[in-house]
């Protein structure tokens, strides 16, 4: 277990249903970046299944829910109480990846996850 999972694990930190930002698109800083607001509903395995304010573009499709995993082994979910991390977004669960998604714990805009229709 990469170490800053191990660290989190000793802080009693849960991804699970903690308030997320989700670049969906461009990166963490830059000036064309799409921010959403997401959480983790549950982890599996090296997976979680992550829900989205909102639907977006994946795959073809617009989903308000995807499945990620972290891209570098050394941050995984346990890491988001102290960093960005990257994560391979897909449809379904063990499916190839269709995007690269970047995830931070804190919602945009300060409040909570509010689902809504699909607007793509």
């Amino acid at each position: 277990m990469p170490l800053l999972d191990r660290l989190g694990r000793l802080l009693r930190f849960d991804p699970v249903g903690r308030p997320l930002r989700v670049w969906v698109r461009s990166r963490p800083g830059e000036e064309d970046a799409e921010v959403v607001a997401g959480q983790i509903l549950r982890l599996a395995g090296d997976e979680a299944l992550l829900a989205l304010e909102r639907g977006v573009a994946l795959g073809g499709r617009c989903v308000q829910q995807a499945w990620v995993r972290p891209v570098e082994r050394r941050y995984g979910f346990g890491a988001l109480w102290f960093s960005f991390i990257c994560v391979e977004a897909s449809a379904e669960r063990d499916a190839p990846a269709a995007a690269r998604w970047w995830l931070r714990l804190g919602a945009p805009t300060g409040e909570g996850l509010r689902i809504a229709a699909c607007d793509r």
